[in-house]
């Protein structure tokens, strides 16, 4: 329930909208786990490290000329695509490729193409990379061939996993985020017959000089109106747009709940009844708010 009575006495009732202790609560369900959390976050962030220098899907294309021989590599990964040139003309050319060894994976290998001036690391399938490892060293030893064209086209499976666990993690930070927001933008009605006031306040930022209190007399309130909006779909609720609203000659102010069962439905109930028993007024009316 995002509405809530943290005091109820003769004198004064104080309701919370939207709840700070409610808000703590989600809070901590949303993190209850965070060793679990944590352990997969390091999982994650040490694959994307460790794969960051591999090229998942890769094609290389090679052709050779009296003048020059000329590779083109075009790949991709989790951090973006690749697209290298190597040459005899700008220096840098192929010089070896071999299978990166003690790498134990059922389906994938890696193949490593060393450059003049740098190694890439592409995925491939295990079945076929020894194949893909002599075609390579064949046409850059055997000048007879002219041309050659690899596709290294196997897809890392842990990475759909990284992308789903990441989502996970997103999601749960940005409900995170709403109950930061919850709590944050919490108010304070305060019903105080000494001073015979309504104080609407910030509870979290009420100290603030920039955040001064809305006053109404409380002689004002005459009536209590319980509006509500309800939607469906597919014959079930799905959400109540609920407002407690306080009327004297004219809408004096409305409390916006949040509402999505039917037992926060009662509770909003039980609340407007405290304000009426608590000003002394008639028992509150239910309206609908129009579509």
């Amino acid at each position: 329930m995002s509405i809530k009575i943290i005091s109820y006495t003769t004198k004064k009732l104080i309701i919370q909208n939207p709840s700070i202790s409610e808000g703590i609560k989600s809070l901590i369900r949303l993190i209850q786990y965070p060793i679990y959390e944590i352990f997969i976050f390091g999982v994650i962030l040490i694959l994307l490290i460790y794969r960051s220098n591999v090229l998942d899907r890769a094609r290389l294309n090679c052709y050779r000329s009296e003048e020059e021989i000329s590779c083109i590599l075009t790949g991709s990964n989790f951090y973006g695509k690749v697209e290298k040139l190597f040459s005899t003309r700008n220096g840098n050319i192929i010089k070896e490729a071999k299978i990166m060894p003690y790498y134990s994976d059922e389906y994938e290998a890696l193949l490593i193409i060393k450059t003049t001036r740098q190694e890439f690391i592409l995925s491939t399938h295990k079945e076929i990379v020894h194949e893909q490892e002599a075609r390579l060293n064949t046409f850059l030893k055997n000048p007879t061939v002219t041309e050659l064209y690899i596709v290294m086209d196997y897809q890392w499976i842990p990475l759909k996993l990284i992308c789903f666990l990441m989502g996970i993690l997103t999601f749960k930070i940005c409900r995170m985020d709403g109950s930061f927001i919850n709590i944050f933008s919490s108010v304070n009605y305060i019903f105080d017959k000494s001073n015979g006031e309504l104080i609407i306040q910030k509870a979290f930022w009420k100290f603030l000089p920039n955040n001064p209190p809305t006053n109404i007399p409380l002689h004002k309130i005459k009536k209590i109106y319980l509006q509500e909006k309800k939607n469906y779909s597919d014959g079930e609720l799905i959400f109540q747009d609920i407002r407690i609203s306080l009327y004297g000659n004219s809408k004096l102010l409305s409390i916006n709940l949040m509402v999505s069962n039917n037992v926060e439905l009662n509770e909003a109930h039980k609340i407007a009844s405290f304000i009426c028993e608590f000003l002394q007024l008639e028992p509150y009316k239910t309206i609908e708010i129009p579509p």
